[in-house]
Parts: C-alpha cells; sequence; structure tokens
C-alpha cells in the first residue's frame, strides 16, 4: 500500500513537470548568455517599437571584460555591463559629443534611454537579442 502512494506522489510529480511547446514568439532563455553576446556585433532594428532611421546604424558590441561599446546612429558610446543569468545592468554609459541632425539626436537620446533602463536580455526564435527594462524595449540582429 506504501509503494502505490509513492508511486501516485511520484507519477504527480512527473507529470506535472512536463514541459509545453514553445510558442513561436516566446523568448528562448539560455542558462549563458555571455558566449552568444560576446560573440558578434548587434545591429539594433527597433527601440520601443518604434524602428530606426532608415541607413542609420546603431550597434551594441560586449566584450568579455565587461564592457559594451558601439554607434548611437550619431555618436560613439562606451559603458560597463555585468551579466548573471539573464539579468543584465548597463553603467557608466559615455560618449563622443558629435552633433548630428536633430532625428538622429532624438533617435540617439531613445536608444542611451533603452540601454541604461536594460535589465533583461533575451534571445527570440529568430536569433534577436532583446534588452528589456522599464518601459522600455530594444531588438538588435
Amino acid at each position: 500500500m506504501n509503494r502505490t502512494l509513492v508511486a501516485l506522489a511520484v507519477a504527480a510529480l512527473v507529470s506535472g513537470c512536463t514541459t509545453q511547446p514553445q510558442e513561436p514568439n516566446e523568448q528562448i532563455q539560455h542558462p549563458q548568455y555571455a558566449p552568444l553576446l560576446t560573440s558578434k556585433e548587434w545591429i539594433v532594428e527597433d527601440i520601443d517599437g518604434q524602428g530606426i532611421i532608415d541607413s542609420s546604424r546603431a550597434s551594441l558590441s560586449f566584450d568579455t571584460e565587461g564592457r559594451v561599446s558601439g554607434s548611437t546612429s550619431c555618436n560613439r558610446y562606451f559603458a560597463s555591463y555585468s551579466l548573471n543569468g539573464h539579468r543584465l545592468e548597463i553603467n557608466q554609459v559615455a560618449t563622443t559629443m558629435m552633433a548630428c541632425p536633430e532625428a538622429l539626436m532624438q533617435q540617439e537620446r531613445r536608444f542611451l534611454n533603452a540601454l541604461e533602463a536594460a535589465q533583461r536580455i533575451a534571445i527570440d526564435p529568430s536569433g534577436a537579442l532583446i534588452l528589456q527594462g522599464n518601459g522600455h524595449r530594444m531588438l538588435a540582429r
């Protein structure tokens, strides 16, 4: 009788742990993001759902020393970052100080705000990097 209860308990526990198939839009949570981040330059395609200006180039390059750098579409930037699982913190963002057309300067401000607000990262099924935090969202491929 005792074995029957244990078997039923184990069966209930195992059936409760089964995984559901991934939805196409579901983000993939990788246990270790560092190799994915540092292996390429990420080109920004969207900032807060507003896209980016045609022919402008905003980018992110994460190194293995805890620094991120790239282009804001107008200026170059650099900052420090820390990564713990899917938690991301970007600190001490500094930029060059070139003047650009107002539309690029506005895009740069949106980019920097999203970068500084980043709290989480994910990789979606298409391989895009998603930075999220404090109401901001950035998509880079």
